[in-house]
């Protein structure tokens, strides 16, 4: 049996989104397969984030990642 993990409302990480600007922060979602992945990154503040798949710069990989507002676990601003 699948453990189900907790994901936050819509509107608390939307409000987060709002809030974060263009700081670096951590994000841990579930992926489309189920599986759990955590990115620290930031979001292109010249794009609206009001989608249900948010675009976020991969600080350690630096490429463009993505993730759903529905499959969010924990976000958090990055403290380095």
């Amino acid at each position: 049996m699948d453990n189900v993990m907790e994901t936050l409302s819509t509107d608390t990480v939307q409000h987060f989104l709002d809030t974060i600007g263009g700081s670096p922060f951590t994000v841990t979602f579930l992926k489309k397969d189920g599986t759990e992945r955590k990115v620290t990154g930031m979001l292109d503040t010249t794009k609206n984030k009001r989608s249900e798949n948010v675009p976020v710069m991969d600080l350690e990989s630096g490429q463009w990642k993505s993730f759903n507002v529905t499959r969010v676990i924990n976000m958090e601003q990055y403290s380095g």
